[in-house]
């Protein structure tokens, strides 16, 4: 507008503008800023609040709040779904033996071994100690005790090396599904507890139901499977 001639009167209305909205721009586009870096800060320390930090997999925190929305999505679609529980046999035996780094790598090579023999759908998590579950989008109780068959068969077969020492893993493992009565996953997290609790009683190295959860047998009966 001013020309090749600068003209006073716009030039003056230019500096005026100028000087009232750059600083209110520059103030603007920092505060986006802020609101992005604190928007990925803000990311970043909710993922570190659900993550176990030496496997990677999810904590408690964060099993949990995987567990409350796939009991939805499981209500909301009609799709059934099962929980297991693994804990490493003997793990005390391991850490008086070869020290907490070598129990730390015990459990690392634990959790490698979970996500190898997992499906891609499933969710796992560290929830406690040598304590770790898994929950099962879409498997019923048959699938679900083949899927643990599975990955008992995984961890038997791939031993941990310790300082040169190669030492055999096993695990005991608690199954239970989703029940139609049930209002929570959590129901049936207590179902697979007293499954594991089960396996562990029973000498280990096993995959167990809790009593309540039976399967149809050959002959037409209901009975408890245990493996």
């Amino acid at each position: 507008m001013q020309g090749p001639l600068a003209n006073p009167e716009l030039q003056s209305i230019y500096d005026q503008i100028t000087f009232m909205t750059l600083p209110a721009g520059y103030t603007g586009m920092a505060i986006f800023l802020l609101f992005v870096l604190a928007s990925d800060l803000s990311e970043e320390l909710r993922e570190l609040a659900i993550s176990d930090q030496l496997t990677g997999l999810l904590n408690r925190r964060g099993f949990s709040e995987q567990a409350a929305m796939a009991y939805a999505t499981s209500r909301r679609t009609d799709r059934p779904i099962s929980v297991v529980v693994t804990d490493i046999d003997r793990f005390k035996q391991i850490n008086d033996e070869f020290g907490h780094s070598g129990g730390d790598e015990a459990l690392f090579a634990f959790a490698e071994l979970l996500k190898l023999g997992r499906r891609e759908e499933d969710i796992t998590a560290r929830i406690g100690g040598e304590e770790f579950a898994l929950i099962l989008p879409g498997a019923g109780l048959v699938d679900a005790m083949e899927i643990a068959g599975g990955l008992r068969s995984l961890i038997q077969a791939s031993p941990i090396e310790f300082d040169g020492c190669q030492r055999t893993m096993t695990a005991s493992f608690g199954v239970a599904t989703l029940s139609r009565k049930d209002t929570c996953m959590s129901d049936a997290i207590v179902r697979v507890d007293r499954a594991l609790y089960k396996s562990k009683r029973d000498g280990r190295n096993r995959i167990d139901l809790e009593s309540s959860q039976m399967l149809l047998a050959a002959d037409g009966t209901l009975a408890p499977i245990s493996v």
